[in-house]
């Protein structure tokens, strides 16, 4: 259970990870939301969103007070293969990366952070501009 004190303090707190108990206390403690980090198909991206949206429902609680932040670690390259059914989200062309941005989006994600410390690109600051 979240301390009385911490939530007197009106900073978020989002909670990271993939279980049904994170989600389940994500919205049992009230917390601001949860912070998602692209680890496979972006199907499992809405799967995870829902099972927060149906916590809150049985909860009696609005779901649409939990926000997701989302970290990724996009790779945009200039030629993408000829069968990217295969393709990791927020990887391929500037075409491709901005496609899954948009998918994301719709599903309702509040907040996109590009993380570059993990990727080739991160050693490199006028890369990660462009």
């Amino acid at each position: 259970m979240v301390p009385s004190h911490f939530k007197n303090l009106h900073i978020p707190i989002y909670l990271g990870g993939f279980s049904s108990n994170t989600f389940s206390r994500i919205v049992k403690q009230d917390l601001s939301g949860w912070l998602d980090v692209i680890h496979g198909p972006l199907a499992q991206l809405q799967d995870s969103k829902n099972a927060i949206k149906q916590y809150a429902d049985q909860m009696i609680k609005d779901s649409e007070k939990f926000q997701t932040i989302m970290l990724s670690y996009p790779n945009i390259e200039n030629d993408s293969p000829t069968n990217n059914s295969n393709r990791f989200p927020l990887t391929g062309t500037i075409d491709e990366v901005g496609s899954d941005i948009q998918r994301i989006k719709d599903m309702g994600v509040d907040h996109i952070v590009f993380g570059y410390n993990f990727i080739p690109t991160g050693r490199d600051v006028y890369k990660m501009i462009r």
